[in-house]
């Protein structure tokens, strides 16, 4: 499970801070909407080896990037 929060889209960009299940701590990512890449991402002290959060926050903005308007928070899930 990983929280988007901070959710911003800007013309072909789309950002948003993500929470890692049991984290206090956000990483930080950044995905240009054109090419559909991660531009830039940070992770969460003690989470800089667990890429499955990185793939389902991409994942979840790219979702969201299509909504009409953006929600305060979102919620990915996964099992």
């Amino acid at each position: 499970m990983v929280t988007l929060k901070n959710i911003r889209r800007n013309n072909d960009i789309i950002e948003c801070d993500f929470y890692p299940e049991d984290s206090t701590l956000p990483g930080h990512m950044i995905v240009n909407l054109d090419s559909g890449d991660i531009t830039s991402v940070s992770l969460p002290e003690g989470y800089e080896n667990t890429f499955s959060y990185t793939v389902h926050a991409h994942n979840g903005l790219v979702e969201l990037s299509k909504k009409e308007k953006l929600p305060e928070q979102w919620l990915v899930m996964w099992y």
